[in-house]
């Protein structure tokens, strides 16, 4: 039984080598870029009634910006008042929407950063799937507080985040070969 012979010097290696640098560069954006939507990047931008205020609303906060004042409210403070009863009726819904859309994008995040051995040929697809499922929470969960069209009595939203984390899922799920490692061919 013959050993198959891989080349380690010459032009071939050098491409090989170009191509994995490249390829963990694309990775390591990708990360980044999961990791600013969990931490940094706000996923939503609404108004409150008419002229009552702004808000800006991230994966795990929410500044707004209010005639009473300027409050940051975590995510841990808005299931503190779903279960204590503070919140009730749409805006219950949608704080729970959110949430279950947060979640999501930080099991996605987690996979892609630790990805274990035995998970590398289907973290992929489930990775594109839970960013595609966050993505349409945060839409599901701005429809239950402003409407269909974004737009009511609640106020004006514009959940761009969860469309955008929507195409990104879409788009590890529709080019998974584009995050492949290049294979070494057979001399």
């Amino acid at each position: 039984m013959s050993v198959p012979y891989y080349p380690i010097s010459g032009y071939s290696s050098i491409i090989f080598y170009v191509q994995c640098i490249v390829l963990i560069v694309i990775k390591l954006i990708l990360a980044g870029t999961l990791l600013l939507f969990c931490f940094v990047i706000p996923l939503h931008v609404y108004t409150i009634g008419v002229d009552q205020g702004i808000g800006i609303q991230g994966t795990f906060y929410r500044y707004q910006v209010t005639v009473y004042g300027s409050m940051m409210i975590t995510m841990m403070q808005d299931i503190w008042y779903v279960t204590s009863g503070t919140y009730s009726g749409r805006t219950a819904l949608s704080i729970v929407f959110w949430v279950t859309g947060s979640i999501s994008l930080v099991i996605a995040t987690l996979i892609h950063l630790i990805r274990p051995n035995y998970f590398i040929q289907h973290h992929k697809a489930l990775t594109g799937f839970l960013l595609m499922g966050a993505g349409l929470f945060y839409v599901v969960s701005c429809i239950a507080q402003f409407g269909l069209f974004f737009h009511g009595s609640a106020g004006i939203s514009l959940p761009f985040g969860g469309f955008l984390l929507m195409v990104l899922g879409i788009g590890i799920m529709m080019y998974p070969s584009f995050f492949n490692l290049p294979a070494l061919k057979k001399a």
